[in-house]
């Protein structure tokens, strides 16, 4: 061992001895960096001095499960070029806080005894991997900035490995229950598969101008992206042009999926798009080709998706009419005419009415509130959602009956006061007036015995009601007639 300008190299192999060893001579020593090149490391725990402040593995083999503790506010932790015992080597971080973080195996071919640490309840300021990813960060703290990178692979390795029939390398990045601040910024530049999986994942606002955010290159190859119970509502996750099979995101809140590509893309095709029991502020799927059905039951959109150019398969499932929070503006507009269309091209009849309804009240609601409130398209939202639900009207029909029996009632009463019988034979007779405006229009027209004599404003208010009466009547057959006619339509 060699102290020299803050620096200790060790030559030795790492044991319980030699840990001890190091441990009594940085006693009272502060900011050191330890530096361990082609060392096999023996001991079970690396419980690191209060002195060191950094400390770096190049070419070690950890021959052991070891655990690297103890560094609180240390400068970095730097991985490179390192192995594994395949049956008893593997190493885990814990509790481990610095500025940089690094594991780097750039330029090895790739082989089941690179290192692969497990990493658990660290802070990194900033987190660089190069080459074969950790197994997992789980309770892990992201304050900064995160790389992952990997390199393509050489001609030669990539022949070898067509020549013997290996699998495609495919890398896995697992984060459970980890931490991002909403400055994050995550560059994954992995030139080969990838998965990602996030469970239990949250981003911490700090301001609300910042958002943490998640990027992939053009040519990235991404398999899976899973979502679990996470909130993520601050994170921007940028997939534009890159390849994608499966999204699947379960009860949490994400920011912006920007999943859109460009017209004629050759690798546009999404397999799976699942988005369920959550939170979306943004979702767009610009020309992909979703190859089986979108399911996005019961998840909050509070923007209008944006699938201009994109084809989805039938049999699609989206979230009731209330999922969609955002209905105000052309763009909202033209985001729910798309969907219309699609659905009207798969004669999906309930689905066509939902977003046809939504484009039109997001076209009602660019109005200013009197204009809105008086407005012909408010009236036709408010009896018949825009033509598209039929029962609606003839509900609204069935309660105009007692509602004009009351009014007509009330009309041709003499006295009215609270303390006085009910005259059943005035609402029986106003009843059967009603009915009569109703199924017989313009009936009090045509039998002016029924209206009553010797009062001119009575008379004269009796025969207004009842044209109202025959008219909104008819009104509300016809529209619950022609949306019963729209849903049976064919072609």
């Amino acid at each position: 061992m060699e102290l020299n300008d803050g620096s200790l190299h060790i030559e030795d192999n790492i044991t319980d001895a030699v840990w001890n060893d190091v441990k009594s001579l940085l006693s009272g020593l502060d900011d050191i960096a330890l530096i361990l090149k082609d060392n096999t490391i023996l001991t079970d725990v690396l419980d690191i001095p209060d002195a060191v402040s950094s400390i770096q593995f190049e070419k070690c083999k950890f021959a052991a499960p070891t655990e690297l503790s103890g560094l609180k506010n240390g400068r970095s932790v730097i991985f490179k070029n390192c192995k594994q015992d395949l049956l008893l080597g593997n190493v885990k971080l814990r509790g481990v806080v610095c500025n940089y973080f690094e594991i780097s195996q750039e330029g090895r071919r790739v082989s089941p005894d690179l290192l692969s640490p497990d990493i658990e309840e660290c802070i990194f300021n900033s987190c660089v991997c190069v080459g074969k990813m950790p197994a997992v960060f789980k309770q892990v703290s992201f304050i900064d900035k995160i790389r992952f990178t990997k390199n393509k692979k050489t001609p030669k390795i990539a022949t070898e490995i067509t020549n013997n029939n290996e699998e495609e390398e495919h890398e896995h990045l697992f984060f459970d229950d980890c931490m991002f601040q909403d400055h994050t910024e995550i560059a994954i530049n992995i030139h080969a598969k990838i998965s990602i999986h996030l469970e239990n994942c949250r981003v911490i606002s700090t301001d609300e101008r910042f958002h943490s955010s998640m990027t992939f290159p053009a040519n990235s190859e991404v398999i899976d992206i899973k979502i679990i119970k996470s909130n993520l509502s601050k994170l921007r996750l940028s997939l534009f042009i890159s390849s994608i099979e499966n999204l699947i995101i379960n009860d949490s809140s994400v920011g912006s999926l920007q999943l859109a590509t460009i017209e004629n893309d050759e690798k546009n095709a999404i397999y799976n798009v699942v988005i369920t029991e959550s939170i979306v502020n943004e979702l767009s799927l610009r020309y992909r080709d979703i190859v089986h059905e979108l399911v996005l039951t019961n998840t909050v959109f509070n923007t209008a998706p944006q699938m201009f150019g994109a084809k989805i398969s039938e049999g699609s499932q989206f979230p009731k009419r209330k999922y969609f929070l955002s209905r105000k503006g052309e763009h909202d507009a033209s985001c729910y005419r798309t969907l219309r269309f699609m659905m009207e091209s798969q004669r999906n009849r309930d689905l066509e009415g939902m977003f046809f309804s939504l484009e039109q009240e997001s076209l009602l609601n660019t109005k200013n509130k009197i204009h809105k409130l008086f407005s012909i398209s408010n009236m036709y939202y408010l009896l018949s959602d825009y033509g598209t639900n039929y029962r609606r009207p003839l509900i609204i029909f069935l309660l105009s009956i007692p509602l004009f029996t009351i009014i007509y009632s009330l009309i041709r009463s003499h006295t009215v006061a609270v303390d006085l019988p009910p005259d059943w034979k005035n609402i029986t007779n106003s009843l059967i007036f009603t009915l009569k405006q109703t199924f017989q229009p313009f009936d009090n027209l045509k039998n002016t015995q029924d209206i009553q004599k010797g009062d001119l404003i009575k008379t004269v208010f009796l025969t207004c009601v009842a044209i109202a009466n025959t008219l909104f009547s008819f009104l509300l057959l016809t529209l619950s007639g022609l949306a019963i006619r729209w849903r049976f339509k064919r072609g």
